[in-house]
């Protein structure tokens, strides 16, 4: 059902003048973050901050994540352009589906 209902959202930005529409793959924003881009933002552990998963629940998991580390500093779980800020290229190309890449390529030309 849900996908159904996406699909008639972007048939009718896409059928506008000039529309364009893209569903991120993932379940939110914040599953794009990466986890090197995580640590170096808050100084955490190398190695120590999971992948979040394209389903995973990401506040939650850095809310465990912050527990289980004692992190005591304020982390922001949602809406942290800080960590995307800090993502470099590479980064961006390891948790970006091609489709969205191609898809703002196609909308910024």
């Amino acid at each position: 059902m849900k996908s159904k209902r996406l699909g008639l959202i972007i048939f009718e930005i896409e059928k506008r003048e000039r529309g364009s529409a893209y569903v991120l793959q993932k379940s939110c924003l914040e599953n794009y973050y990466h986890p090197k881009a995580f640590e170096r933002t808050y100084g955490l552990a190398s190695e120590s901050f999971p992948t979040i998963a394209s389903d995973d629940n990401a506040k939650e998991l850095i809310k465990k994540y912050k527990k289980n580390h004692g992190v005591t500093i304020n982390v922001k779980e949602k809406n942290n352009f800080d960590v995307f800020s800090k993502m470099t290229k590479k980064e961006w190309e390891e948790v970006v589906e091609p489709q969205l890449i191609r898809f703002l390529r196609s909308i910024v030309t």
